[in-house]
């Protein structure tokens, strides 16, 4: 090991001795250059737009799928990410009013919905919707119904006291649209299931697709499947 001084002549600054290893320094790790992050965030708009699905879509940008979900769900609260889908999904529109490839937005948002992305649950248990407002893009769209119940106590007013109205119970429900239909309907739509008409269906496809969903959807929509083929 070499000891070096190192003097520094302005007045009032600190000057000593350092120790310097002569040893393999290990390289600093390079930060994301604002070119990777920008060219990642196209990545992920130009994927979303045909799957609007946030976790493979951070996953074709290059993020780590362990961290996908998360980034995917940060990238479309981002101002910028929301403008540019909202401008290629205009561009979309201008092209043909109903076409295939709206079909297949439409489809995929409701395919691809989670409820994640609509409740939160905190630590006691207790369930929070998320305003409309704050919702992700394009997530109202896979909302079929939201219902209210009200129980209201009217009480008397007086001379000093006009009368009002208390809210004794509040209960609030949604639902979102069949999720197992859409993808089967988008499946279809993509020719990855043959009708009953043709030649079999095609096995490896389907278990392609099958492959990207939860277990237990991936069994529901299984079971369909060979329902069909059946008959």
């Amino acid at each position: 090991m070499i000891i070096q001084t190192v003097t520094d002549q302005n007045p009032g600054q600190y000057s000593g001795h350092h120790a310097v290893s002569k040893g393999n320094v290990m390289p600093a790790k390079k930060k994301l250059g604002n070119k990777s992050a920008e060219t990642r965030k196209r990545i992920f708009i130009q994927h979303y737009l045909k799957t609007y699905n946030a976790t493979q879509s951070a996953i074709a940008a290059k993020f780590s799928p362990k961290s996908a979900e998360c980034q995917g769900s940060r990238l479309l609260r981002n101002v910028k990410v929301q403008e540019a889908i909202a401008q290629e999904e205009r561009k979309l529109e201008n092209k043909v009013f109903t076409s295939k490839e709206k079909i297949l937005r439409e489809l995929a948002l409701i395919g691809y919905s989670d409820m994640k992305d609509y409740i939160t649950i905190d630590s006691t248990g207790c369930v929070q919707a998320i305003g409309i407002d704050d919702l992700v893009l394009g997530a109202s769209r896979a909302i079929k119904k939201v219902k209210e119940k009200r129980v209201i106590k009217a009480s008397q007013g007086t001379k000093d006291k006009p009368s009002e109205d208390t809210i004794l119970e509040s209960t609030f429900e949604f639902e979102l649209h069949d999720k197992i239909t859409a993808l089967i309907n988008m499946g279809k739509e993509l020719g990855m299931f043959r009708e009953k008409h043709e030649v079999g269906l095609d096995e490896k496809a389907i278990e392609v697709i099958l492959g990207a969903l939860p277990k237990e959807i991936a069994d529901e929509v299984r079971t369909k499947l060979l329902a069909i083929k059946v008959d």
